[in-house]
């Protein structure tokens, strides 16, 4: 009688247990899963490898962008970086040369045989191609008069004018001028650089004019941009710097062979200041004009006869180009760099040296205790 009983309560006893063994399994199962979960990897999107900045940087600051060329991961491309520290910003997948119109936030990127593509500045949205027919690769970068809507690109020594509005070429000019290798005339002297002043709509375009065992001389022309009426030329040798600022062009040119070198400014019909020096050899790093001081900041390395050599930023008043200053900027983290902007919304300059970009405050180069210079 005793083992009647005892059967149905073992048989109790092990339901009893399997059930207990599945809800512990269910329980653990959930907390597995839940554990799982809990520990998730969490995938940061990488930060993009940019290298290889190229001049010249298109700096808007209103907008804290700056628009270049540069590898991203390796890939040409053009590149979108804040003024406020160089971060990456963003990419669009076209290179060449660029101008850019602040007004109507239009880039426009020169592609030479490809045309001339435009997108929008802030979104890199494809707005359309302008095709160019001439072909081969522009040697000078393209212009933008924000004010007209208008366009400039430039192949060999034709000057084709762009409608942006329309993305259509409204004229062609093809401008001769004789370019001479040793005294013999060798047909049209190309296009090799370009400058617009906003503020006076001038446009400055720059022929390589004289070639002859290591002399090289180039013409620039000035012309009234809506008008096309010139204003003059004037010679300066191959190797300048220059920039444009309240219809003036303001550079330093070194004629390499004699060692000799001269700082000048060009209003639209005469040069209104030079200062030639000479004995050492120079090399040309940059220059940008400071639009909130009025200042032109022009960089220059000057080799002494001993091998050392002398880093400097000549700084002077764009009103009448006399130096103030003489700032040596052998110095980290710039002692190396070219300088190739300014941005008057952050206050500082922009330079590079093989590629990498370096910011800093543009006091970091005035004269100490000057923060500014009236």
């Amino acid at each position: 009688m005793k083992d009647v009983v005892s059967c149905p309560v073992a048989s109790l006893f092990l339901l009893l247990l399997l059930t207990i063994t599945a809800i512990k399994g269910s329980a653990t199962g959930q907390a597995r899963a839940a554990d799982h979960v809990l520990h998730l990897p969490v995938i940061a999107k990488p930060v993009p490898l940019v290298a290889g900045i190229r001049e010249p940087l298109l700096i808007d600051g209103e907008e804290g962008r700056i628009y270049t060329i540069a590898r991203v991961d390796g890939k040409l491309q053009t590149v979108v970086l804040a003024t406020a520290d160089g971060r990456y910003l963003n990419g669009y997948p076209y290179t060449g040369r660029l101008a850019l119109d602040r007004d109507h936030h239009w880039l426009l990127i020169d592609q030479g045989d490809t045309g001339v593509v435009m997108v929008d500045s802030l979104s890199g949205h494809y707005l359309g191609l302008i095709d160019v027919p001439d072909a081969g690769p522009p040697l000078a970068e393209p212009q933008v008069d924000p004010s007209r809507s208008v366009g400039y690109a430039f192949r060999h020594h034709k000057v084709y004018t762009l409608d942006l509005q329309d993305q259509a070429i409204t004229g062609a000019r093809t401008l001769f001028v004789p370019l001479l290798v040793c005294g013999d005339l060798q047909g049209a002297a190309p296009i090799t650089r370009s400058y617009y002043d906003l503020l006076s709509n001038t446009l400055y375009i720059s022929f390589n004019t004289w070639v002859c065992t290591g002399f090289l001389s180039d013409t620039i022309h000035i012309y009234d941009a809506a008008s096309w009426h010139k204003w003059g030329e004037y010679s300066t040798p191959s190797h300048y710097q220059a920039v444009p600022f309240a219809a003036n062009l303001y550079g330093l040119s070194h004629l390499t062979r004699l060692s000799m070198h001269a700082f000048w400014a060009r209003g639209r019909t005469q040069t209104w200041y030079e200062e030639s020096g000479g004995g050492n050899s120079i090399s040309l790093a940059g220059n940008v004009v400071d639009w909130s001081r009025g200042l032109f900041y022009e960089a220059y390395w000057e080799y002494k006869p001993d091998n050392d050599v002398d880093k400097l930023i000549r700084v002077s008043r764009t009103s009448d180009r006399d130096a103030l200053a003489l700032v040596s900027y052998d110095r980290e983290p710039i002692q190396d760099a070219r300088l190739v902007g300014h941005d008057p919304h952050t206050d500082q300059l922009y330079f590079l040296d093989q590629g990498v970009l370096y910011i800093v405050p543009t006091t970091y180069i005035l004269p100490v205790g000057d923060t500014r210079i009236d």
